[in-house]
């Protein structure tokens, strides 16, 4: 927990200050992934590329306490016809729709 071993009060300091989860963030990172077509009929390895947002206590720094990644893409191109997709990564999984040959986040 941030700030372990500290009185309370400061406890709150550091939390309030916001410096208690500073955020490293690394844009295009690239990944190794898994597209899947919502029937389960297609399947290809894929590269996808994100913004990698990692958050760590201040007093502990081994460890991230949080890992988010934003700004998702497919890196590499196909053939594939539009319509619903998902992807798996990092084990993280989202959801996409292909329109127009471009992957895009369903919502």
């Amino acid at each position: 927990m941030a700030g372990t071993g500290y009185p309370v009060a400061l406890q709150w300091e550091i939390l309030k200050e916001g410096s208690a989860m500073p955020t490293r963030t690394q844009t295009g990172v690239i990944l190794a992934g898994i597209l899947r077509s919502a029937d389960g009929q297609r399947q290809r390895h894929c590269k996808v590329k994100v913004d990698r947002h990692t958050d760590f206590f201040v007093h502990e720094r081994s460890e991230p306490t949080n890992v988010t990644y934003s700004k998702l893409s497919i890196h590499d191109s196909d053939d594939w016809p539009d319509g619903n997709y998902e992807v798996e990564f990092n084990g993280q999984k989202e959801l996409l729709t292909k329109q127009g040959g471009r992957y895009v986040a369903r919502r």
